[in-house]
């Protein structure tokens, strides 16, 4: 999904991809799931992205804790829905320190979908 190729409509508009969405217009498609009330997605994205270049126990617990599964005395829900199947192995991995470079592989393809279909089709940069 990260690779979508654009097209062009029968209105000519040319929908853009999730790779240029993320970088070319960043700002903008920012401000534009802001409005949507799911900036989430994108900064979850982008600390995983971070997390790749610097793999650690802290950056990965942090990730879930501010995301995915917060702790369970916090009071607050998960900002991002991640399916179970997904979040457990994530989850026992974290629980048994088995932190890889990939440890989020399953959640960011999940994010990029979700970001994907839910928003950036209706997302036209100025």
């Amino acid at each position: 999904c990260f690779g979508t190729n654009p097209t062009t409509s029968d209105s000519a508009t040319v929908r853009i991809t999730l790779a240029q969405a993320l970088v070319a217009y960043r700002d903008e498609f920012y401000d534009f799931l802001k409005n949507e009330h799911a900036e989430n997605y994108l900064l979850c994205a982008e600390e995983i992205k971070q997390f790749k270049e610097n793999a650690t126990t802290d950056k990965a617990k942090q990730i879930v804790n501010d995301y995915l599964q917060p702790p369970p005395n916090s009071g607050r829900q998960a900002l991002i829905y991640v399916p179970a199947k997904i979040l457990t192995p994530l989850v026992n991995a974290l629980q048994q320190d088995q932190v890889e470079v990939n440890l989020f592989d399953d959640v960011e393809n999940n994010l990029y979908d979700i970001i994907d279909l839910d928003f950036l089709q209706r997302f036209q940069p100025k």
